[in-house]
């Protein structure tokens, strides 16, 4: 294989403008190596400007790198070149173990992690990156959210070179192309620095891109403007919008749905907790039996009543939007366990509030999601809860006021929720949904660079109308937001004994523009509480930071002595499937172990609480402590609700005066 016949390849199966960069730019960084270590620059060369080659057309893990080594090998590729492209993604199985496989792995993420840093300096020139502007810029978390510090920093190890030297390598090589990479900015500097056999290297590369002839299918695109980006960030905003929407649908829209529960403006209870038949949103809480109010402002605000609740009970109403912001709460903690009415108003209503009304909360979103939560001592005390979940009430303000309602608008054309809404048909719902999330100041500019992209408000956005090149940057934005999302929830907070321990649930001004947590959040589990609300420790590695698995090992997790979650009202440890987040079936029937259990619960002689995480029955001596788990990977959440302020206490999120233990493999 040639250069040129490289160049082809790439260009036959990239269309888009940004990955082809990338493709130079690890040519570029392998090329100067292969030159330090005395190596075949030609060779290496060929693995950097191929080693993506088939991801923008085959995305997925399952199908990347694999089937572009199986075309590599159709069209007659050595296998040293295949088995490099093979290893340097770390889940194709194929180890790294020449200097080659080991430095392309180096280089990769690096690659367009400088390409990122460079982008966002004021002239976008690699003049103004170097080594330690890197470096900081890897401990912002929001900052290229894709790119896997981790194998950054494992590929240099790999290599055996110390990191800042390999950052300030590689950007001296990038430079080298800086012009075909579009990083040479307005500043002259980098022509100016280069050596002469830089810039022979550049006025080359550019030879060969103009010189190179491939057919009209494989011709590399000039002047085109890749949208991949923006098909990503608008993926991440409106990831938590799809899930809250997949929640309405199925709970209010699809009648044929198991998961359905009622009609909008009602209040629908639920006289029993969560088990694993309830699949409409991930990690339920299986503590409390739910009431849901799905509210429908488009006409008129709703008012909601909560009765007198006994003080020793804890219950909580909170207000959730479209976007899955929570913008208020009434109950226990926030408002005491009197009786009240309150309000919910969407956006532009400009009404006069009611007498005789606690407060008036407002909603940015015309539809959204109320949740209460009414605590249950233990099975015989259902009866209570019912009576309690018998006196929420909701109403339209006009019934409320005994007036007549105004006129009601059309039901709105629902999409059938389908889980493509996940994948690349999420533009279409998207745009179904900002319908009813009038644009906010703070959005303006965000909005108006989806509509470059067809993503606006009520705007149909058919698929098919997208050429191939649009088709293959909307696939690799979704493919590229999930990972960022993926690896954003299981980075989230901070680890203490291998639980993560932060806080991700607020308001708007809590995520203060950061869609990536937003979005992170609802992947673990959307509609959770404010901190000060609900703690959420969660957990999927024990605390030597293995994964947990059910089909490997027993496990055991033990509160000392009067170290229990400090909590004002009750604390519960649950178990869920480590791949659907979902409750398991299991033979007892138990989904968790909370505090309104403690009598029942069998301590040690030290008093000390051991908890049995296993999947087949404990001896009988410990089985009223036994927490059944999934015979594979485990995800376990426990839940402080209402946490202490004083000492200890979980809060701050991720610094407070109490940790929660380490789950141990059982001895």
């Amino acid at each position: 294989m040639t250069r040129d016949d490289a160049w082809c390849l790439l260009t036959e199966f990239t269309l888009s403008e940004s990955l082809r960069k990338h493709a130079l730019s690890v040519e570029a960084c392998l090329r100067a190596y292969a030159r330090k270590f005395g190596e075949d620059e030609e060779l290496w060369g060929l693995v950097g400007l191929i080693h993506d080659f088939d991801y923008e057309k085959y995305p997925t893990a399952e199908e990347h790198p694999a089937k572009g080594s199986k075309i590599l090998k159709e069209r007659g590729v050595s296998e040293e070149i295949r088995r490099a492209i093979l290893s340097h993604a770390s889940y194709s199985g194929v180890p790294r173990e020449s200097l080659l496989e080991k430095t392309l792995f180096a280089c990769d993420e690096l690659a367009g992690f400088i390409t990122a840093t460079a982008l966002i300096k004021p002239n976008k020139s690699l003049a103004e990156v170097d080594a330690k502007s890197v470096r900081k810029r890897m401990k912002d978390k929001a900052f290229a959210r894709s790119v896997s510090r981790e194998d950054i920093i494992n590929g240099a190890a790999e290599m055996g070179v110390d990191l800042d030297e390999h950052i300030a390598f590689c950007i001296e090589a990038m430079k080298s192309i800086a012009t075909e990479l579009g990083l040479a900015g307005k500043d002259s500097r980098i022509a100016i620095a280069m050596k002469t056999k830089s810039l022979l290297l550049l006025l080359a590369s550019a030879v060969l891109l103009s010189t190179v002839s491939c057919n009209k299918q494989q011709a590399p695109v000039r002047g085109a403007v890749s949208h991949k980006d923006t098909y990503q960030q608008a993926y991440v905003y409106g990831f938590p919008m799809i899930a809250a929407y997949k929640a309405m649908y199925q709970f209010n829209v699809d009648k044929t749905n198991s998961q359905y529960k009622g009609p909008f403006n009602k209040i629908i209870s639920d006289a029993q907790v969560f088990t694993p038949k309830d699949t409409a949103i991930v990690t339920p809480n299986s503590d409390t039996p739910y009431s849901m109010l799905e509210v429908d402002l488009r006409a008129e605000p709703i008012v909601f009543c909560v009765p007198k609740v006994d003080k020793n009970r804890y219950y909580s109403v909170q207000l959730t939007d479209m976007y899955s912001f929570n913008y208020g709460y009434v109950g226990s903690r926030a408002t005491g366990n009197d009786p009240g009415c309150y309000m919910i108003a969407g956006p532009g209503w400009k009404g006069e509030a009611p007498a005789g009304l606690k407060k008036v909360f407002h909603s940015e979103t015309q539809f959204g999601l109320v949740i209460y939560r009414t605590q249950l001592f233990n099975s015989a005390d259902i009866n209570n809860v019912k009576k309690i979940q018998a006196g929420y009430t909701a109403q339209p303000l006009s019934a409320f006021l005994h007036q007549p309602a105004p006129p009601a608008p059309p039901m709105p054309d629902f999409p059938a929720f389908t889980e493509d809404a996940f994948k690349t048909d999420f533009p279409k719902y998207l745009n179904f949904l900002l319908q009813y999330c009038p644009e906010v100041p703070e959005e303006t500019a965000l909005r108006a660079k989806f509509a470059e992209v067809e993503i606006e408000a009520g705007k149909p956005f058919d698929p098919a109308k997208l050429s191939d090149a649009q088709k293959a940057e909307l696939g690799v934005g979704v493919k590229e937001g999930y990972d960022a999302i993926g690896k954003e929830r299981d980075t989230m907070g901070k680890t203490i004994n291998g639980w993560a321990v932060g806080s991700a649930f607020g308001d708007r001004a809590f995520y203060h523009g950061d869609y990536f947590l937003r979005a992170a959040a609802a992947l673990a589990g959307i509609f959770g509480n404010d901190a000060v609300e609900a703690m959420y420790p969660m957990a999927k590695n024990d605390g030597a930071g293995n994964p947990l698995d059910g089909s490997k090992h027993n496990y055991t997790l033990t509160f000392a002595t009067g170290q229990y979650p400090p909590v004002n009202a009750f604390w519960s440890v649950t178990m869920y499937d480590g791949k659907t987040q979902l409750l398991i079936e299991n033979p007892i029937n138990r989904y968790l172990i909370n505090s309104p259990m403690l009598p029942t619960l069998k301590k040690n002689k030290d008093g000390s609480l051991t908890l049995y995480i296993q999947t087949d029955p404990p001896s009988a001596d410990k089985k009223s402590n036994w927490l059944p788990a999934p015979d594979g990977p485990i995800y376990m959440v426990m839940r402080l609700y209402w946490p202490k302020t004083e000492p200890p206490s979980i809060l701050l999120p991720g610094s407070g005066t109490w940790q929660p233990p380490a789950i141990q493999v059982a001895q």
